[in-house]
């Protein structure tokens, strides 16, 4: 157990800066380790063992501040008032953020002949160059639960991928003949439209879901997933789910929702300012997986409203505000819950344990937290989602060549 003179340490650099500064300090020094050493393997290591240093603090922190095992109806408004008191979450003053979005041209280039497949699925995945291995995974584990009797459609939305990184995803779907895939490159779209940077573990392309309904609307629904998933049942299953009485569905976050149930409230102060502006907490969705009614999601709100929300959102909160929030802005308890087994967050507190196998029923793994199944990490060796992903992308070329560049890089 840490002694005490940690922890008043600890506090009171909580007290001249922001724990979200405070983290950012920590990631940054353990890249720069990486970087000296040349190699990834250390940044799980040092990245499980720091943060769970960074973690326990913070329970106390916050048991000291009083926020933490009240009724939530008690702290809420104190919570909210603590946020808005952070000067490190805005970024713009109010009137330069808005003129920012008053001042945009409403201009989108949307991309041309973009296709259509008849009856079939639509799934949209989205990534950069660097994130690609591991989307290519998540993409061999849609196709290995696909069934040969319905179709696909593979849309990944993607920001200049080199012809060799698509001629190999092609080849990857190649081997399925009832899947299909197209790359829509989204880098020009986001030409002339003023939205914020996220953030260094994400791009610009992390908006890109918000063109899903709006530029793939001669599909009925749209499936969208994040690239750190993976598939443990037939995607078809998801996308026949009757979502005909609301235009998204989303599953709740199981990390609000674990939060939440905790009365570990301290974690709403140093997380994102969305639950300054948010009041239904217990609502908060996940847009790992999403399903978006296209029609309705149109009717709902234009392509034009909801980027100027987002240049707004962006310029005006740090990047600590990013897509999810802006969706769960917009969309508030407006939407269809999903079984909780089509999002399993694995980062979510199970047993007094984190990072814990998916249960029998799980449809889809979402790796959730900067832990991933391609670090290497004593805390998950022995996970059996894990096991099962290193196998599955050992029979990938495209992550097996990404593995390759990293070991040469690193000798």
């Amino acid at each position: 157990m840490f002694s005490s003179y940690y922890i008043l340490v600890f506090c009171r650099l909580n007290e001249i800066i922001s724990q979200k500064v405070l983290y950012l300090m920590i990631m940054n020094l353990i890249e720069e380790i990486v970087k000296k050493y040349k190699t990834d393997g250390i940044r799980g290591v040092l990245y499980g063992a720091i943060l769970r240093i960074y973690l326990i603090c913070l329970i106390f922190i916050n048991r000291i501040r009083g926020f933490d095992g009240k009724d939530l109806d008690v702290v809420q408004s104190k919570i909210q008032k603590a946020i808005k008191k952070r000067p490190e979450i805005y970024n713009l003053d109010e009137a330069d953020a808005k003129a920012l979005a008053d001042n945009w041209n409403g201009v989108i280039n949307k991309p041309q002949d973009l296709r259509f497949i008849e009856h079939a699925i639509p799934v949209v995945l989205t990534a950069g160059e660097r994130f690609v291995p591991y989307m290519a995974v998540t993409l061999q584990s849609l196709l290995n639960n696909s069934n040969s009797e319905r179709k696909y459609h593979f849309i990944i939305l993607n920001e200049d991928f080199s012809d060799k990184t698509k001629e190999l995803l092609t080849q990857q779907v190649s081997h399925f003949s009832h899947c299909a895939i197209d790359f829509v490159n989204i880098v020009h779209a986001f030409n002339g439209i003023p939205i914020a940077a996220p953030g260094a573990y994400y791009s610009i392309g992390t908006y890109s879901r918000f063109f899903i309904p709006y530029w793939f609307d001669k599909y009925e629904k749209v499936i969208f997933l994040d690239s750190d998933i993976m598939a443990k049942a037939d995607i078809a299953e998801l996308y026949d789910i009757d979502i005909s009485d609301s235009f998204l569905g989303a599953a709740v976050d199981q990390i609000v929702e674990e939060q939440l149930n905790l009365k570990s409230y301290g974690f709403f102060l140093n997380s994102s300012p969305v639950f300054m502006l948010l009041n239904n907490w217990s609502h908060y969705f996940n847009a790992g997986i999403l399903i978006f009614d296209t029609k309705k999601f149109k009717t709902k709100i234009s392509q034009q409203d909801i980027f100027y929300f987002t240049i707004y959102y962006s310029n005006r909160y740090n990047n600590i505000m990013n897509d999810q929030d802006i969706l769960n802005l917009l969309m508030k308890d407006d939407y269809y819950v999903l079984p909780p087994e089509w999002n399993y967050m694995w980062s979510v507190l199970t047993k007094n344990e984190r990072y814990q196998s998916s249960k029998p029923n799980t449809k889809i793994v979402h790796f959730t937290s900067i832990l991933k199944p391609w670090i290497n990490d004593p805390l998950i060796e022995k996970n059996s989602d894990v096991l099962e992903y290193r196998k599955l992308a050992s029979s990938i070329p495209l992550f097996k060549l990404n593995t390759a560049t990293n070991s040469e890089n690193s000798d």
